[in-house]
């Protein structure tokens, strides 16, 4: 099964939950990473066995703005043939799974790191949040 791990949060970044996805990367066979663009990602992403699409996920002055987000993955599902989503980080990137679910049928896994779902809870945006959370 192809997988596609979106996030936000990729080495060369240094953090917990970038280390934790590339882990998850390194251990999920047929896997490949949406990540940001970001100093150093190139050379980076060389020295690893699976594909890393790099882009920048959001519009400057259109709303929304993870839009771009969006048609950037639509085309990776596309082209990688891409059957199941892992989504680090709820908001925005489970707005994106959410519709490759609906209109490509595509399951996606929800994953929360450290206080994402206590500050996800507190968010105004209740009804969003449960869309999101329909994940497989």
């Amino acid at each position: 099964m192809k997988t596609l791990i979106i996030t936000m949060e990729y080495p060369p970044q240094i953090g917990g939950i970038a280390s934790y996805v590339y882990n998850l990367a390194k251990n999920t066979p047929n896997s490949s990473v949406y990540a940001p663009k970001m100093l150093g990602d190139a050379e980076f992403d060389k020295k690893n066995q699976w594909k890393v699409w790099r882009g920048k996920p959001y519009f400057l002055f259109m709303w929304p703005r993870w839009i771009k987000m969006l048609m950037q993955i639509l085309s990776i599902v596309d082209k990688e043939k891409i059957e199941k989503i892992y989504v680090h980080h709820a908001l925005p990137a489970g707005y994106v799974a959410y519709l490759l679910k609906k209109f490509k049928r595509i399951p996606y896994t929800l994953f929360f790191h450290g206080t994402d779902l206590e500050l996800g809870i507190k968010n105004k945006k209740n009804k969003l949040k449960k869309i999101i959370l329909s994940a497989d």
